[in-house]
C-alpha cells in the first residue's frame, strides 16, 4: 500500500513538472491505463474576478470581497500580456477609463463576462 500510494504520488509530481514546462504530449490513463493525447486532455482555465465590493490588493481569483478586484483597470493591467483567461465582471458601476486590447490567441482566447443577472447595472 505504501509503496502504491509513493508511486502515485512521484507520478504525479512528475506530471505537474511535465506540465509545468510545457512537455505534455500524451498521459497515461489512471483508470484504463490508455494513452491519453492532447486533444482529450482538459485544461484549467485562469479565472479571475471584479466586483464593486473587492479590492486591487486581493488576488483576483475568486468571487468574494475578499478575494476579488475592485476596478476593472486594474485586472485589465494585471492581466496585460496573459492569454487564455476568463475575467468576470459583476453588476455595479466602475468610475474606469478603459482602453482593451487582447493579448489572447488563436489558441487561448480571453473572455470578459459581464454580470447578465442584472445587465442593467
Amino acid at each position: 500500500m505504501k509503496s502504491q500510494f509513493t508511486g502515485i504520488i512521484l507520478f504525479s509530481l512528475i506530471l505537474v513538472f511535465v506540465i509545468s514546462f510545457g512537455y505534455v504530449n500524451s498521459v497515461v490513463s489512471f483508470d484504463t491505463g490508455e494513452l491519453i493525447g492532447p486533444e482529450n486532455l482538459m485544461l484549467v482555465t485562469p479565472t479571475y474576478y471584479v466586483k464593486t465590493t473587492g479590492s486591487d490588493g486581493n488576488t483576483g481569483t475568486g468571487s468574494t470581497d475578499l478575494e476579488a478586484w475592485q476596478s476593472i483597470s486594474h485586472a485589465m493591467a494585471q492581466l496585460s500580456g496573459t492569454n487564455g483567461y476568463i475575467l468576470y465582471i459583476a453588476a455595479g458601476t466602475y468610475p474606469d477609463n478603459l482602453n482593451l486590447t487582447s493579448s489572447g490567441t488563436s489558441v487561448q482566447n480571453n473572455e470578459i463576462i459581464g454580470d447578465d443577472v442584472t445587465p442593467e447595472n
